[in-house]
C-alpha cells in the first residue's frame, strides 16, 4: 500500500497488526490493537494503538536520514 504521513507519501508500505489480549478468567478479550506501518528503505513510519474501540495513541515519523 501507500500511506501519507505528515504530507509525505510513502509507497511500498507494509501494514501489520498485533492484538493485546488478556484472560480475565472467562476467556481472552482484546484490550488493544497495535497497527504498524513500515516503509521500504525507511522503516517504521507510524504506530498507533486503539483501546476499547478508540484511538489511544499515534506516533508518526517526522523526519529521517538514510546513511
Amino acid at each position: 500500500i501507500s500511506k501519507t504521513i505528515n504530507g509525505k507519501n510513502y509507497p511500498n508500505v507494509i501494514h501489520t497488526q498485533a492484538e493485546l489480549q488478556y484472560d480475565l478468567g472467562s476467556g481472552y478479550i482484546t484490550a488493544g490493537v497495535y497497527d504498524f506501518y513500515l516503509a521500504k528503505g525507511v522503516g517504521l513510519i507510524e504506530l498507533s494503538l486503539d483501546m476499547n474501540g478508540s484511538n489511544y495513541e499515534t506516533e508518526t515519523l517526522t523526519s529521517y536520514t538514510i546513511k
